[in-house]
């Protein structure tokens, strides 16, 4: 049976007894801190109140927690480890302690393990950061027991009236069954920011404009007329060279207009997945009971073109696993939502995710089975499958569809991409952030022709840099007792640098801080005062500037300065040489004329 699972469970019917109440009975709940959504966010933001003394209720409306960490396990660039501290660090630390255990290799020898060895920026070398989706969840499980958080999990706010509002403040939320959550500050982490959407705060979805924050890389982008896609020359319709012919399915009928304009385009979720190579614990790939082939025609014709080493990336994880994810010209096939996943209500939710979910698993398939798809590419899909020991209550096919950036809060600040280039910095910092902007082409479209083109990506790779505690605030004229730290203030490219999910285990951490000290000190949390704030982070271990970038810096400031030392010491030097050599010169003169 899988562990995390289990203990997922059990979460809620354990702390409801330690609370003196089940969740049989519709009625009103009382607490400090209330947090929707159980990403890594939400879980370090209630793990961090409850620690802090505050009475915290985590409500996650599926029933599992944890997003990518848990479902598609996680492989973090080590450089950037010194950024990660608290209880994101903690997290990986006790992660290592996990996999310290000979006991836990099953299916590799721990050795043979490249993700164990020590890494360089690591004091103490007892930090893992790749590691199984099952360890991670269980892990969590553990850090919410002890802290003594209860967990709600399998409900989801009421569509309608989810939400009480007094003036600028939430008093409660709603969810189906009728049970009432009543608390003093919430907090919004979940991935679709429903919850921030109900409270009626300003909030965005789709891509701006260019011109909105003075962008380059927002809106819709132009075509990638130097991408494979546009040398492969595909045929949009179904029979090739009849124009009749109805469209493949999975291309639109048009470009949604110009280059860099508002684009209201289909919330995208990045694909990632674990598998293995071990025999003994792979799945063959199941086929779908609704499978249709033409679905998968557009597929089809691509794999035809692509190198199979091209199609995925493979990041190794433990025990012979590894984290798949779609390559550049294969992700256009993975990453587009259903638009209408955005409101749907929880039922309609459901069953949207369960037919994409099919989907994708029609992909894989189709991969390895369709004898249309090269041998290469057939042969790469049958070595890997899904792992028997994960997921096993769902079919080992990840728990949760997660779908990053479908709303984005408007807070008084909005990060933008002259953020993520250093043009402009946000002040009072939380956290670090070293994500990267990686946003894949969505949708396929029609042009001349009925060939098929994409847009380009938009890449960005940054630098690291503090995040500010207003990209997670409201308008104070909005909401006073809100903070959103996963669908956080920014435009839609500045939000792709925050897909990382070890980046919202710090983010909620300080926003967990927040919501803590705002109900000690009793006061709103858009007044809370920063300082205190800030002295609470650094004394829980939370990172809020790149000591070793600053350290760098000044190394380089401090060698530059002695260069420039030397250098005008040197013209200092050549210019009293030429002084002294033209006093010589000139006493010489006078001791030559005196003698005349």
């Amino acid at each position: 049976m899988n562990f995390s699972s289990v203990f997922l469970r059990l979460i809620p019917l354990l702390a409801a007894s330690a609370f003196g109440f089940t969740s049989a009975t519709a009625a009103t709940y009382e607490y400090d801190v209330v947090v929707y959504g159980g990403s890594p966010a939400g879980i370090a933001a209630s793990i961090q109140a409850a620690r802090m003394g505050r009475k915290v209720a985590l409500i996650e409306p599926s029933r599992y927690l944890g997003g990518q960490l848990t479902n598609g396990g996680t492989a973090m660039e080590p450089k950037y480890s010194h950024l990660v501290g608290g209880i994101a660090r903690e997290f990986h630390h006790r992660i290592w302690n996990w996999y310290i255990d000979d006991a836990h290799w099953t299916f590799q020898k721990r050795d043979s393990f490249a993700g164990f060895s020590p890494v360089a920026s690591e004091p103490d070398n007892q930090r893992m950061w790749n590691y199984e989706p099952h360890v991670a969840g269980r892990i969590l499980d553990d850090m919410l027991r002890e802290a003594r958080v209860h967990v709600i999990l399998g409900h989801s706010l009421e569509q309608q009236e989810g939400v009480n509002k007094e003036e600028r403040r939430l008093t409660s939320i709603h969810l189906k069954g009728d049970d009432v959550y009543a608390g003093k500050v919430f907090l919004d982490a979940s991935y679709d920011g429903q919850l921030m959407a109900l409270a009626g705060v300003t909030h965005r979805t789709g891509r701006e404009a260019n011109v909105t924050y003075g962008e380059t890389l927002n809106g819709i982008r132009p075509v990638d007329v130097g991408s494979k896609w546009a040398k492969w020359n595909l045929d949009a319709r179904t029979v090739e060279g009849d124009p009749q012919s109805p469209l493949i399915a999975g291309v639109a009928v048009s470009a949604p207009g110009e280059a860099g304009s508002e684009c209201p385009a289909n919330p995208t979720g990045t694909l990632a997945i674990c598998v293995t190579k071990v025999a003994a614990n792979r799945l063959p790939w199941p086929k779908p009971a609704s499978y249709d082939p033409r679905e998968y025609e557009l597929l089809v014709r691509v794999a035809e073109k692509l190198e199979a080493k091209s199609l995925f990336h493979l990041e190794p994880l433990p025990n012979g696993k590894a984290r798949l994810t779609p390559g550049l010209e294969l992700a256009p096939l993975f990453n587009t939502v259903p638009a209408e996943l955005l409101d749907a209500d929880l039922q309609t939710r459901r069953k949207i995710v369960r037919r994409h979910r099919d989907h994708l698993i029609g992909v894989f398939w189709t991969l390895a089975n369709d004898e249309r798809v090269p041998e290469p590419v057939r042969k790469q899909l049958q070595e890997v499958g899904l792992c028997r020991d994960e997921w096993r209550d769902n079919g080992s096919w990840p728990s949760q569809s997660n779908v990053p950036g479908t709303r984005r809060l408007v807070g008084a600040t909005v990060l933008t991409e002259k953020h993520l280039r250093g043009e402009e910095s946000t002040e009072d910092p939380v956290g670090m952030n070293f994500g990267s902007v990686k946003l894949s082409p969505s949708m396929p479209y029609v042009t001349k022709g009925d060939r098929i083109a994409i847009e380009a990506p938009a890449m960005l790779e940054l630098h690291p840099q503090p995040v500010g505690l207003q990209v997670l605030l409201p308008k104070s004229e909005e909401c006073t007792n809100l903070l959103v730290p996963v669908c956080v203030s920014a435009s839609h490219v500045a939000e792709g640098a925050f897909r990382n999910e070890v980046v919202l285990m710090v983010l909620g951490q300080s926003a967990g801080t927040a919501a803590a000290l705002a109900v000690e000190h009793k006061v709103e949390v858009a007044d809370l005062d920063y300082n205190l704030l800030r002295a609470r982070l650094v004394a829980d271990g939370q990172v809020l500037e790149d000591e070793l970038l600053r350290q760098e810096v000044h190394q380089k400031v401090t060698r530059e300065k002695a260069a420039a030392d030397t250098v005008l010491n040197e013209l200092d030097r050549k210019t009293q040489e030429r002084t002294n050599a033209r006093a010589a010169a000139q006493e010489k003169r006078k001791q030559q004329e005196a003698g005349r």
